[in-house]
């Protein structure tokens, strides 16, 4: 229901139907407010879904979304692909400018990551500093590279917090479905074992699922190593 000043009010109506004995049907109800409860649910169900600092999906509608997209990739024929992104020396904002600055820091950053993607594309926050990025509707590969491209080069610009113009890099894992995997899980471990490469061969670039393969030493997966 709309109200006079036409914001939305919600409203539980009970009903009760009398026909009995009478020349026309008549309906007595009820209606209860319930505009808060449901505005509650809805918070709650965001938060669920959101990253607290940067209002970002979080990994759980990340990995929906991801599943949802193979789904109609199936039906298409056309490719998804996974950018995984980690903030080369973020450590160092850290150090230098405090904790504080370090959460201006990536919601800056992140605003900036959004501000270059298509309408169609998922950023989401992983943890700590990094991101992930679900691109949908891919038909060559080189679409991939040409967006993780211009991520890297757009920061590497510098992002401007609390009148700091701070300078950092990405460096950036690429792995694409079903070319680099069949499922999900695998798609998102494949993107991280390139991200893991391309910091393992001097940070601030991108490394495909692909060229990863090809180097003799294949990096661990998900969890089972560590970043600077």
């Amino acid at each position: 229901m709309l109200r006079e000043d036409h914001s939305e009010h919600w409203v539980e109506g009970k009903f009760t139907l009398y026909s009995k004995d009478r020349p026309q049907s008549v309906i007595r109800g009820v209606l209860r407010d319930v505009t808060e409860s449901f505005l509650q649910e809805k918070r709650i169900s965001h938060m669920a879904m959101h990253d607290a600092l940067t209002n970002l999906p979080n990994r759980v509608l990340l990995e929906e979304r991801m599943e949802q997209a193979i789904s109609q990739a199936q039906r298409t024929g056309l490719k998804i692909a996974i950018l995984f992104i980690d903030l080369d020396n973020f450590k160092q904002v850290n150090d230098v400018h405090g904790h504080k600055a370090g959460d201006q820091f990536l919601v800056a950053i992140s605003k900036v990551l959004q501000a270059n993607l298509r309408n169609s594309d998922t950023l989401a926050r992983w943890g700590g500093d990094e991101f992930v990025v679900l691109l949908q509707g891919i038909h060559q590969i080189d679409e991939t590279y040409d967006i993780a491209a211009k991520l890297l080069h757009v920061i590497q610009k510098g992002v401007l917090v609390e009148h700091v113009d701070t300078l950092v890099t990405l460096s950036i894992g690429l792995a694409t479905f079903p070319d680099d995997a069949d499922t999900g899980d695998n798609l998102l471990i494949q993107a991280d074992k390139a991200l893991f490469f391309a910091k393992s061969q001097g940070r601030n670039n991108i490394k495909t699922s692909a060229q990863m393969r090809d180097n003799d030493n294949p990096p661990k997966s998900i969890g089972t190593r560590s970043r600077n």
